[in-house]
Formats: structure tokens, sequence, C-alpha cells
């Protein structure tokens, strides 16, 4: 029954990292379509939020939160979704690369392990040192495209590395919560707040932006795969994982998103890659791997 209860959590794992791949083709469908950036983004955040609520009140899962964590509830809100996903997918759409969109991203356990360090004393292995320098030049190399980097790719590389910023707030924010909330609480009042942030935005800078179009299938489909896959549950999931395997064991495979992501992208028609952005791939996801490398006791 152990050995059974452990498969599924490892396919729980493989199922949201696979999403988590595809999902920065769904967005640069989007992207490519012409849909203003803040209000696909609302979109996403307000169907998840609210199918996460059906699916919590559902099930009972809905807890009520204390006065005092309802300013942690908007730090978590404010690092991810918002602040992490309008660098995301800004940044996407400067680059125009899902795939190296997903390899920056990929970062993030590395600065996760360096906040872990500085703030909860987690100890770093050589391993993970040698990890965390390895994804330097190999990010590099990724990025390259030959003929050097423009102000708007440039850009697009910065804004991506905010979302990774953003993210690893969010990881020293929700292990504080975790202590007190289940996951079905941390991820609803997550994408519910992330909504309310975005809403304000949608209404000054895309308010003439909006059209019918916006409920067309050709639109609605990759929103809704983003929001009920990607988001609701690619969370669920992973937090579910977290509770079962750790923070380590789980982490590692999230050096897998950069594959998962190339290859949509590939088969998608979006991405080509150079033998050095290969290269630079390989080393991205080995120092990763590395990095998530347990510490010997």
């Amino acid at each position: 029954m152990k050995n059974r209860t452990s498969a599924v959590v490892y396919i729980y794992i493989i199922v949201a990292v696979i999403l988590w791949g595809i999902s920065f083709v769904w967005t640069n469908s989007l992207l490519q379509m012409n849909v203003p950036i803040l209000t696909f983004t609302f979109m996403r955040m307000a169907v998840a939020g609210v199918v996460l609520s059906l699916a919590s009140l559902v099930l009972r899962k809905l807890q009520k939160i204390n006065r005092k964590d309802i300013k942690w509830f908007l730090l978590l809100a404010l690092c991810e979704p918002f602040i992490y996903f309008l660098g995301e997918t800004y940044g996407l759409k400067a680059t125009g690369s899902p795939a190296l969109s997903s390899v920056i991203i990929a970062t993030i356990p590395v600065l996760t392990l360096v906040a872990g360090q500085i703030f909860y004393k987690e100890k770093i292995s050589l391993w993970n040192t040698i990890g965390i320098f390895m994804t330097i030049p190999g990010i590099f190399m990724m990025a390259y495209r030959g003929e050097g980097f423009s102000a708007e790719y440039s850009w697009g590389i910065a804004l991506l590395f905010v979302a990774v910023f953003s993210a690893t707030g969010y990881s020293s924010v929700v292990r504080r919560l975790t202590d007190k909330y289940n996951d079905y609480t941390i991820t609803t009042v997550q994408f519910l707040l992330g909504a309310l942030y975005f809403l304000p935005l949608v209404l000054i800078f895309d308010r003439n932006l909006i059209s019918a179009d916006l409920v067309s299938w050709r639109v609605l489909y990759p929103v809704c795969s983003l929001a009920i896959l990607c988001s609701a549950t690619c969370f669920l999931l992973y937090v579910r994982t977290i509770r079962s395997l750790g923070i380590t064991k789980t982490a590692i495979f999230t050096s897998m998103i950069p594959a998962f992501s190339a290859l949509s992208s590939y088969l998608a028609g979006y991405d080509t890659f150079t033998p050095m952005q290969i290269v630079g791939i390989a080393v991205v996801v080995a120092g990763v791997i590395l990095t998530q490398k347990p510490s010997s006791k």
C-alpha cells in the first residue's frame, strides 16, 4: 500500500512538471494572437481562483484565515501570482522564446536554496554550490543567439529574473503559512487575491482593448488550460508532493521543465536551437539538479 501511495505521488509531480513545461507554449500562443497580457493573466487568475474555491467548498477544505495572517497572504499573492506572472509573461513576450523562458524560470530552486540558507539556516553542500555557479554560464549560453543581445531581448531576460526573485519570495512566505493552513486554503486565497491585484490594471490599461474575441474558443482554450491545469491543478499537485516527499526531492523534478518546454515549443514551431543553446540547456538543467542534491549530515 505504501509503495502504491509513493507511485501515485511521483505521478502527481511528473504531471505537474509536464503541464508547466507546456504552459509556456499556451502563453506564447496568446501573445501571438495579441491578446492583452493583463487581461488574459487576470482571466487565468480568476478562473483558477473560482475553480479552487468550488473544489475547496465541496471538499470542505477551506479554512478561516486569522486576521494576523492577512498581511502574509497579501504578500504571498503580491509575489506570486502578481509580480511573478508580470515578469514571466512580459519576459516571454520580449524574448519570444518559450524554451529560454522556461530555462530561466527553472533557476528558481537555485535562489530558493540560497534563501533557505539565509532565512532558515539550511546547509548548502559543495555540490549545491557547484550547481549554483553552473547555472550562470548555462543561462548565457542558452540566451545567446549569435547576433548579440537586442535591448528588448535583454529587457525580457531581466523581467524573467524578476519572476525568479518573486517566486523565491513566494516560497519563503508560503513556508511560513503551511504550518497553519492546508494547501487548498493557501492556493485558493493566492489566486483570488491575484485576480484582485490584476483587476485595476486591466480596467486602467486594457479597458479599450477588451472585445468579444476574448470569449472565442481560440482564446478561451489556452486561458482555461493555463488556469485549470497549469495554475489550479499544478499548484495542488506540487504542494501535495512536497507534503509526501519533502521540498528537496520534489524540487529536483522542476529541473525537467526546460526539457518539456523545449520539446513542446519545438513541436509547436516556436523555437529552433543552435548547438550552443542546446549545451546551455543541458548545463542549466545539470546545475539545477546539483543544487537539489541533499547535503550530507
